[in-house]
């Protein structure tokens, strides 16, 4: 019907002497015309066959929400999960499934129900069976240097050096190991074990620092002296060498 139009129209502008090429622009156009039409009515018509579909996606479990889930319809259709686990995808009526994968939960395809404003979709967690490993203990690392160093501290004892001088510096400290004072609840404590737990905490009952110059001379002569001390406030020379008795620092020769 719109061709017989346009050719009465055509009709009449040859009758009025225009001329035969303004006959085959005018078709022309209104030829991209009528396409053009046609093209905004498509993309109308498809765009009024389309609604929103909303959902959230959960874990079946515990129910909390899952974010960044895939989500991808049967014809091709694709959305994505918030961090709240919501999404909003833009469905057509050829859309009669979702199929929904997530890392660590098993994949999910299901029926498009447009009935509800929104769905609740929850995944099932993924149980991977593990084969069993059994982890035993080795040799400690340090332990090997130990044993190595002591078997060769024969040939590593100074004392085999015709002389030497060195300045050392020593610290020892003794601390009380008191676990269940430290674990108990300060409003049960009385007075005295509040101030025993502060003052545990703050420093430990014995201190001793000692800084001392020794020097050596093959094939006995050995000099040891005291330059600086300091034990828990005392400042004798004589508890510094008292202590140093004690507790032998050289492992050269065994006690």
């Amino acid at each position: 019907m719109f061709r017989d139009y346009l050719s009465d129209y055509l009709f009449l502008l040859r009758e009025k002497g225009f001329p035969f090429i303004f006959d085959k622009i005018i078709f022309v156009r209104i030829k991209y015309l009528t396409a053009i039409f046609f093209l905004f009515g498509f993309v109308a018509l498809s765009e009024a066959q389309t609604y929103l579909y909303k959902g959230l996606v959960k874990d079946k479990n515990n129910r909390s929400p899952l974010a960044f889930v895939n989500i991808v319809s049967d014809n091709g259709f694709g959305a994505t999960t918030d961090i709240d686990g919501k999404f909003e995808i833009r469905l057509n009526e050829n859309s009669s499934a979702l199929h929904l994968s997530y890392i660590g939960y098993e994949p999910l395809s299901m029926a498009v129900d447009s009935s509800e404003e929104l769905h609740y979709i929850y995944l099932m967690p993924k149980i991977f069976h593990l084969r069993e490993v059994e982890v035993f203990p080795g040799i400690n690392p340090a332990h090997r240097i130990i044993d190595s160093v002591l078997s060769h501290r024969d040939e590593n004892d100074p004392r085999k050096i015709k002389k030497f001088t060195y300045v050392s510096y020593d610290k020892m400290n003794i601390t009380v190991e008191a676990d269940s004072l430290m674990a108990m609840d300060t409003a049960a404590m009385d007075t005295n074990q509040r101030r025993l737990r502060g003052l545990l905490k703050k420093q430990d009952i014995f201190l001793l620092e000692t800084v001392s110059e020794r020097k050596y001379m093959a094939p006995d002569l050995n000099q040891e002296t005291v330059l600086a001390t300091r034990v828990s406030g005392f400042k004798d020379p004589v508890v510094a060498f008292m202590i140093s008795q004690l507790q032998s620092t050289s492992f050269m020769s065994p006690r």
